[in-house]
């Protein structure tokens, strides 16, 4: 399915993930990565949406390293794995503070 999309599609798709989770990530560079260990991939959080399946769980700043139990290491991989969780409540680990954390989301259908 993937490869049969086209770039504006695979755009529009992730705009309405975004939108439902209520989060904006990017890729983690070098310089952010700081004390997260090498061999621990993640995506940063960069944006909340207030009233958001993910407000009051995670922060600006938040490490988003798996994603019901799938290790995450881009935003690519994090996105693939959410478009198969509409409609579900999953397990996200992420760090925030120097601390790793486990909590529940639940997506919309």
């Amino acid at each position: 399915r993937e490869a049969l999309l086209t770039q504006e599609e695979k755009l529009a798709e992730r705009r309405d993930l975004r939108e439902q989770i209520g989060i904006e990530v990017q890729n983690i560079t070098e310089r952010q990565r700081g004390f997260i260990p090498r061999e621990i991939g993640g995506v940063l959080v960069t944006a909340v949406e207030p009233g958001s399946p993910a407000d009051g769980v995670l922060l600006r700043g938040s490490i988003i390293y798996e994603v019901n139990d799938v290790a995450i290491d881009s935003v690519e991989k994090f996105f693939s794995i959410i478009s198969t969780l509409k409609g579900r409540t999953f397990p996200l680990k992420f760090i925030r503070g120097g601390y790793s954390y486990t909590a529940k989301i639940s997506l919309p259908e």
